[in-house]
């Protein structure tokens, strides 16, 4: 778990598909909202899981009800405003998680400690199944 008032930095890499036939994206999403089939979204609407933030980005959360926040490809001394464990998720739309595939890799520099080795975030499940928010390990 993470302490209140920590910082933490973190590398993400790797390719999801977010509807069939993409070409893959990327953990930085696409803060257009625009899917590879042209669809438009709106990102601020409440069916996102983090509604406003990029949409299809790698997202993050400290702790079982922290807020949401942007990971991207990587974050630098992120502060902790919560303790508790660290989640992450892709954010998409509450109901078409079944569409997505792939997976990002993400790198735990420390939080003043040693990285810790590579998490695959894999996204891979029908809109039944999936849990948005995966616990890093």
């Amino acid at each position: 778990p993470l302490d209140e008032g920590s910082s933490i930095s973190l590398r993400a890499s790797g390719k999801i598909e977010v509807v069939e036939g993409d070409p893959g994206t990327t953990p930085a999403g696409n803060p257009d909202c625009v899917r590879p089939d042209g669809q438009h979204f709106n990102k601020d609407i409440g069916e996102w899981v983090a509604p406003s933030l990029d949409c299809w980005s790698l997202i993050g959360k400290v702790g079982e009800y922290g807020e949401a926040f942007v990971v991207g490809t990587g974050v630098d001394n992120k502060s902790v405003q919560t303790s508790g464990s660290l989640y992450l998720g892709v954010n998409d739309h509450t109901h078409l998680f079944g569409d997505n595939s792939g997976n990002w890799t993400v790198v735990f520099l420390g939080n003043g400690g040693p990285a810790k080795d590579n998490c695959r975030i894999p996204w891979i499940g029908s809109a039944a199944d999936h849990i948005p928010w995966v616990p890093y390990k």
